[in-house]
């Protein structure tokens, strides 16, 4: 049985431009006005405003009139967004876009995040970043795991430093900065590497797969747990954790500290737990975690 498309060519364009800066992910299986609306929570696109309003209009061929939080698309929406036939025109500029297929679409890059200007930290020479295993699947115990992790490790490339894959990310690269004996501005740039290297290793980047959505969803304590990676998105836009949390729980197995008051979060976060936004790889999840706290 052939899946049913349910955002057009010309929508899939319009989708695909605008989402340049987000770890949105277009699903074509599902109503096209829902997905709009958490593109646009994730881009701060406000409802009803002009950049809405003009690009509903674009994407849709209507024009908004309705300022209703964002819902599950019912069968009538479905049938509405399917029967614009004027999106088709609107979106023509933009259907140049080369599509590689009309399954899900991953759509990441970093552009739309921002921060006061960091300045980007190189790869420092000799260091080889790859992935060790990912989110829920590393196991809290066992010796023989542990020193597979070990070895595997981005850490275990320092000559003489013995990795403890249960220690805290923080405490951890302290330990080694002391042993190599780094200048602050390559403790900078040796940082940002290994934090991208464990993250990779720990969390992953399978931005297609909906069970390490979901996952996340449930180290940020979120319930219920959305049932599609648009939801997981939406709700993890909005969630208050710091990525080191995140990726210790995975390391460590402690619990993901989530945060009510912004300022609290920004408080905690800048006690050495700031990450420069300029290095979020666009293909992992850290962008949708990022706020600006500077």
């Amino acid at each position: 049985m052939a899946l049913e498309v349910l955002v057009s060519d010309a929508q899939q364009a319009l989708f695909h431009t605008w989402a340049i800066g987000s770890v949105f992910v277009l699903d074509i299986q599902e109503a096209p006005k829902s997905q709009f609306r958490a593109l646009a929570k994730l881009l701060d696109w406000v409802d009803g405003e002009q950049t809405w309003c003009s690009r509903w209009e674009e994407c849709f061929g209507e024009e908004y009139t309705s300022k209703s939080p964002a819902i599950e698309a019912s069968a009538a929406d479905t049938a509405s967004d399917l029967n614009h036939q004027d999106a088709t025109t609107s979106a023509s500029a933009a259907s140049d876009v080369v599509l590689e297929s009309l399954s899900t679409l991953a759509i990441t890059v970093t552009d739309a995040i921002h921060e006061d200007a960091v300045t980007p930290a190189s790869t420092p020479p000799g260091i080889i970043t790859g992935s060790i295993d990912t989110l829920s699947s590393i196991p809290n115990a066992g010796e023989d795991r542990e020193a597979c992790l070990r070895k595997a490790s981005v850490w275990s490339q320092f000559h003489g430093f013995e990795p403890n894959p249960r220690a805290r990310f923080n405490r951890e690269f302290r330990r080694l900065a002391r042993q190599m004996k780094w200048t602050p501005q390559e403790r900078r740039s040796y940082r940002t590497v290994l934090f991208n290297a464990d993250w990779e290793a720990h969390i992953g980047s399978e931005l297609e797969n909906l069970a390490h959505w979901q996952e996340l969803c449930r180290l940020c304590s979120i319930d219920p747990i959305p049932t599609t990676i648009v939801g997981c998105m939406e709700v993890l836009a909005d969630v208050l954790v710091n990525i080191f949390d995140l990726l210790d729980s995975q390391r460590t197995g402690a619990n993901v500290l989530v945060f009510q008051d912004f300022q609290e979060f920004r408080k905690y976060t800048r006690k050495n737990r700031i990450y420069p936004i300029d290095e979020a790889k666009a293909d992992t999840f850290l962008p949708i975690f990022l706020k600006k706290v500077l």
